[in-house]
C-alpha cells in the first residue's frame, strides 16, 4: 500500500457543513493532509450541486443542514441526482452517534462517521481509511 500522503494527493473532497467554524476546521485538517482538491460548501443543496458539477471522492457530509440534511443529500446521490458521483464515500459528521443514526448512515452505505467535537488524529484515521478504500477498488 502506498503511503498515505501518495493517497492523499489524488483526492477531490467535498465538505459539506452549515457552521462555519466547523467547516473551517475539517477544511485546514484536510487541507493540511495534502488533499488534491478540498472544497467546502455551508448546505446539503450546494452540496448537491457540486456533486452534480464535479467529481469528488470522499464527501464529510455534516448530518444536520438548513435547506437539505447530510443523509437526505447522499439518499439522493445514490439514487442518481449526481451520475457522477454514486459511487462516492460519505463520511457523516454529527454531534451524536446514536443507533438511528448510524442505522440510516448505513442504509445509505456511508464509508463510516466521525462524532463532533472531532479530533485531528480522528479525521486522519476515518480520511486514511477511506483512501486506502479507495486505492484498493483503483487497481
Amino acid at each position: 500500500m502506498p503511503p498515505a500522503s501518495s493517497l492523499h494527493a489524488k483526492l477531490n473532497i467535498l465538505i459539506a457543513e452549515d457552521n462555519e467554524p466547523s467547516r473551517r476546521l475539517l477544511q485546514g485538517i484536510v487541507n493540511g493532509l495534502g488533499i488534491h482538491s478540498v472544497v467546502a460548501v455551508s448546505n446539503g443543496a450546494d452540496a448537491l450541486l457540486e456533486l452534480q458539477e464535479h467529481r469528488y471522492d470522499i464527501a464529510f457530509v455534516d448530518v444536520k443542514m438548513p435547506i437539505m440534511d447530510g443523509f437526505e443529500l447522499a439518499g439522493l446521490v445514490r439514487s442518481g441526482a449526481a451520475p457522477t458521483n454514486t459511487d462516492i464515500h460519505f463520511v457523516f459528521v454529527t454531534t451524536q452517534a446514536n443507533q438511528e443514526a448510524i442505522s440510516q448512515a448505513q442504509r445509505i452505505a456511508a464509508s463510516g462517521y466521525i462524532v463532533k467535537p472531532y479530533t485531528i488524529a480522528q479525521v486522519t484515521a476515518k480520511l486514511n481509511s477511506v483512501a486506502e478504500a479507495i486505492a484498493n477498488t483503483r487497481n
